[in-house]
């Protein structure tokens, strides 16, 4: 096992760090997608929180996120970005009873349109806002096809790139 890997992409290497770097912060779209299952949405920036954290909208899921992280190179206000979301990132609710406060926060409703089960957990497909996310749970779910739920989106381990 190496405790460092290269990405490369036709002949150049792209990436050199760490698995838990390379995973967690790829350097492009290209190294994020190669290293597994990715959800690809289009946000805008629009400016700063109260606390001074980035204020993120994903318009077709309806949420506006606090964004902790640095911002891609010469993005601001107003610019729009790509957003990747791994599909352990994503939680979901039957219903909202008992969520309180905090729990609130980075939620959008879906629909699941399809469910695989894959022996110790499931990776469900959910239309939310006219986007299909990729949902990986860590246990069996009985959810069904057709069935609203409720997403809630960890707003710390978001990806942004710049739009191209």
């Amino acid at each position: 096992m190496s405790d460092k890997i290269a990405i490369m992409n036709k002949g150049q290497v792209v990436q050199l760090g760490t698995p838990k770097e390379v995973y967690n912060r790829p350097a492009s779209k290209f190294v994020a997608e190669f290293l597994g299952d990715i959800n690809l949405i289009k946000g805008q920036m629009k400016g700063k929180t109260d606390n001074g954290l980035h204020n993120l909208a994903l318009t077709s899921l309806g949420i506006n996120l606090p964004y902790p992280g640095s911002l891609p190179n010469g993005c601001k206000a107003g610019d729009v970005v790509e957003v990747a979301l791994r599909p352990t990132d994503v939680q979901t609710f039957h219903e909202l009873n008992g969520l309180h406060g905090q729990e609130f926060k980075n939620l959008c409703e879906g629909r699941v349109v399809e469910v695989e089960y894959l022996g110790h957990s499931s990776m469900l497909r959910v239309e939310a806002g006219g986007e299909t996310l990729l949902v990986q749970e860590k246990q069996l779910v009985d959810y069904h096809v057709g069935q609203k739920i409720w997403l809630k989106i960890d707003s710390d381990r978001l990806i942004l790139f710049p739009c191209e």
